[in-house]
């Protein structure tokens, strides 16, 4: 395994031998801003951070805060992914690697209906709201964008010039974001909302921070995998006056979203030159809209 991403593989191997767990081989599930490794023959899953190593500011503590989040929610009864219990979950560092475990679960798809989404992100909002644990505000994601656009700069993926545009316009969008207390699961697409055998089950809660619910209801609307403006609506519908959603800042969390969209295109196309055209596809429009 001599690629990064089967280097990723060999150390979360390793490492969970080393903790007890008889785990005999690494396949790779997926590899993208993190590599996923299912270790066989035992029912678990390693996440190891990838690019996002190499654009977050403090990478371990949001290895941490997704173990904490997803773990709580696991222990209410929410439909997670929830950390492995045949070890500690972590976050551990092995060979140059920040990494977690999770319990193995078999992915048929992710989610296509509005309906749907709008549901599941209620239900885990009804139980979030209950969460006591540390998170922290808007500046984690800022600060995680604003160092991938520099990263790109300087790998001559975007000019200086826009990448300073790019820099001012995230600290204003930034000031338009209202303080909130609410625990967010701040990747809210339906990326990361799985099918498995066992029913839907949400995952990737690196990007949680306290902040208005609108921001998770803009990364359902801004999401290409199915009718995110339909499956805000549905939301509405569904919480009626439960959870009240604003306008203004819905719009303001709508547009902070499609600017961290640009930024961590462009960080991966700094990655790998094959994202090279739709990032600059996506710099393009968010630059004549801007």
């Amino acid at each position: 395994m001599s690629s990064p991403s089967g280097r990723a593989g060999s150390a979360a191997l390793r490492l969970a031998q080393s903790l007890g767990v008889p785990a005999t081989s690494a396949r790779v599930l997926h590899d993208g801003s993190n590599v996923l490794v299912a270790l066989a023959p035992q029912p678990l899953v390693a996440r190891v951070a990838a690019v996002t190593a190499r654009v977050r500011m403090r990478p371990a503590e949001a290895l941490q805060r997704d173990v904490q989040l997803a773990g709580w929610l696991a222990a209410q009864g929410a439909r997670v992914v929830a950390p492995a219990d045949e070890l500690p979950p972590g976050p551990h560092q092995a060979e140059g690697f920040g990494l977690t475990y999770w319990r193995f679960v078999e992915v048929l798809g992710t989610v296509s209906e509005p309906d749907v989404a709008a549901a599941e992100l209620l239900d885990l909002h009804r139980l979030s709201v209950a969460y006591e644990g540390a998170l922290p505000g808007v500046q984690p994601l800022i600060s995680d964008a604003l160092r991938g656009v520099a990263l790109a700069r300087d790998a001559g993926v975007v000019t200086r010039h826009d990448a300073q545009r790019l820099e001012a316009a995230g600290l204003r969008f930034t000031r338009e974001i209202p303080r909130g207390a609410f625990p967010l699961h701040g990747d809210a697409h339906p990326g990361n909302l799985l099918r498995t055998p066992d029913g839907l089950r949400w995952t990737d809660f690196e990007d949680t921070w306290r902040g208005p619910l609108e921001w998770d209801l803009a990364c359902l609307h801004e999401t290409s995998r199915l009718d995110g403006a339909a499956a805000v609506a549905r939301y509405r519908e569904l919480c009626a006056r439960e959870f009240l959603v604003d306008d203004d800042v819905l719009a303001a969390c709508v547009r902070l979203r499609r600017w961290q969209g640009v930024c961590w295109s462009l960080v991966f196309a700094a990655d790998d030159p094959a994202h090279l055209p739709r990032a600059a596809v996506a710099l393009r429009e968010w630059l004549a809209r801007d």
